[in-house]
């Protein structure tokens, strides 16, 4: 029998702790939320859906661009995800320098090209990373105005 219906007999300290790991779970997913919202990712929650799904009663035959077009060109080249702290790869590749650090951990090649690749072979990648904040900052400008 696996279990009696009985709450469970834990010290009052493994629940404190527990209770600790929940509320930074919690806080954790809501960071990732926002950030996710800021990036236009997922539906923003402060904004109203938009009661005319055709604002425009005159459409044009072209439609619009992507309103992020610059978007993939943030995202790490294996996470998909947006890069903080991007470097590029002998390749020619950019990914995350968190990434890449992980990967180096276990394998000392190159993940694209599979040739050897150390840590002090990366090169720093500030002009994308400052596009990066800028994107940052007008997402959140817009999330504001919103």
């Amino acid at each position: 029998m696996l279990s009696s219906g009985a709450p469970p007999n834990l010290p009052s300290s493994s629940l404190a702790t527990f209770e600790a790991l929940c509320r930074r779970c919690i806080e954790a997913q809501g960071e990732m939320n926002d950030e996710e919202e800021e990036l236009g990712d997922i539906p923003v929650r402060v904004r109203s859906p938009n009661p005319n799904p055709n604002p425009n009663p005159n459409p044009s035959p072209n439609p619009s661009p992507n309103p992020n077009p610059n978007q993939d060109e943030f995202l790490d080249e294996i996470t998909s995800e947006i890069m903080s702290d991007p470097v590029r790869l002998p390749s020619g590749n950019l990914v995350d320098r968190a990434t890449i650090a992980r990967h180096l951990l276990s394998n000392e090649t190159n993940p694209f090209t599979r040739q050897k690749l150390t840590a002090d072979m990366l090169e720093d990648a500030p002009e994308v990373k400052q596009q990066i904040a800028e994107y940052r900052a007008k997402c959140r400008a817009e999330v504001t105005l919103s």
